[in-house]
C-alpha cells in the first residue's frame, strides 16, 4: 500500500504543529531539506531560507520553527536534498494521466516506482531522486487560452485576471486586442526550488514513500521529462527571427522544447 513517513511512524497524516515537526524530523532522517511554509502563498514561512538550499535544518531549528503553530510544510528541491527534483502537473492535474500513459508506453513499469502525491488545488506532484546534473525549474508545458470579457474579475491592484480552477492567471492583450491566459501545466522544481508536501492540509500521498523516493537513472529522467514537454501547446512567438515555409512537424501538443523559469517558489 502507500508509505508515507507517518504511516512508517505508525501514524496517520497529522495537522498539529506537533505532528508537523515529527514529520519534518522524519523528511530530515531521510536526508530531505524541510522547511516551515505559508500554505496558502506556497513557499517557506522565513525571512531568509538560502542556507538550506546548502544543509540539511537541525532538529532543534526544526521544533523551534513549528512551535510558531505553522500548519504547513515544504521540501528544498536539488542536491541539498539528494538530487530531489517534482514534476508538478498543475490546471487540476489535466495532463497528468495522458503523461502517466505515454511513460508506460514507452517504459513499463516506471510510473509505477515513482511517488506520486494529490495537491491542494487538484493537481499531482511526481518526486523523485535522479543522478543526472542538477538543473533548476523548468516549465515543461503551457497552453494558450482565449479569455472572455465576462470571465474578467480584477486583482488588488486593479489588473486584470482570470480564475480559472480556483488560481488566478493574469490577462493578457494579442496585437489584434484578443485577450488570453497563458496557462502553466507541467512544470518541475529542480535545483534552488520548494514544494509543499505531505503532510500539510490538502496534500496526500497515492504511491511511495517521500522519506525514500525511488532513485532514476540519467536516461529514465529524460524520459520523464521529455514525455511531459510532448504535451506542451504553446510556442511563444518568434520577434525578428527567421521564417519558413515549411510549418514545424510536432506531436498532439506542439513544441518539445521546456521553458524555463529561474524562480524558485
Amino acid at each position: 500500500m502507500i508509505g508515507t513517513c507517518e504511516r512508517r511512524e505508525g501514524r496517520a497524516a497529522g495537522r498539529t504543529c506537533e505532528d508537523m515537526a515529527t514529520a519534518a524530523c522524519t523528511y530530515v532522517g531521510g536526508g530531505l531539506s524541510v522547511l516551515p511554509a505559508y500554505r496558502d502563498r506556497k513557499c517557506p514561512a522565513l525571512g531568509t531560507w538560502k542556507r538550506y538550499q546548502t544543509r540539511l535544518p537541525t532538529k532543534t531549528e526544526i521544533r523551534a520553527w513549528f512551535a510558531n503553530r505553522h500548519d504547513a510544510l515544504c521540501l528544498v528541491t536539488g542536491a541539498v536534498s539528494g538530487n530531489l527534483e517534482m514534476i508538478d502537473f498543475d490546471f487540476a492535474g489535466e495532463l497528468f494521466e495522458p503523461w502517466r500513459d505515454a511513460v508506460e508506453a514507452e517504459v513499463p513499469g516506471l510510473a509505477a516506482r515513482l511517488y506520486l502525491e494529490r495537491t491542494q488545488s487538484s493537481g499531482w506532484h511526481v518526486a523523485y531522486r535522479h543522478e543526472d546534473a542538477p538543473e533548476g525549474n523548468a516549465v515543461l508545458a503551457r497552453r494558450k487560452r482565449p479569455v472572455a470579457e465576462d470571465e474578467i474579475v480584477r486583482d488588488d491592484t486593479g489588473r486584470e485576471c482570470v480564475v480559472l480552477h480556483g488560481k488566478r492567471y493574469p490577462v493578457m492583450v494579442d496585437a489584434d486586442g484578443t485577450k488570453h491566459a497563458l496557462i502553466t501545466l507541467i512544470e518541475t522544481r529542480g535545483e534552488g526550488g520548494v514544494f509543499l508536501c505531505t503532510p500539510t492540509p490538502g496534500y496526500d500521498a497515492v504511491q511511495g514513500d517521500l522519506c525514500d523516493p525511488p532513485a532514476l537513472t540519467a536516461e529514465e529522467r529524460h524520459i520523464l521529462l521529455r514525455t511531459a514537454r510532448q504535451l506542451n501547446e504553446y510556442a511563444a512567438p518568434v520577434i525578428n527571427g527567421p521564417t519558413t515555409n515549411h510549418p514545424p512537424t510536432a506531436r498532439r501538443g506542439g513544441s518539445s522544447s521546456g521553458f524555463r523559469d529561474a524562480a524558485a517558489r
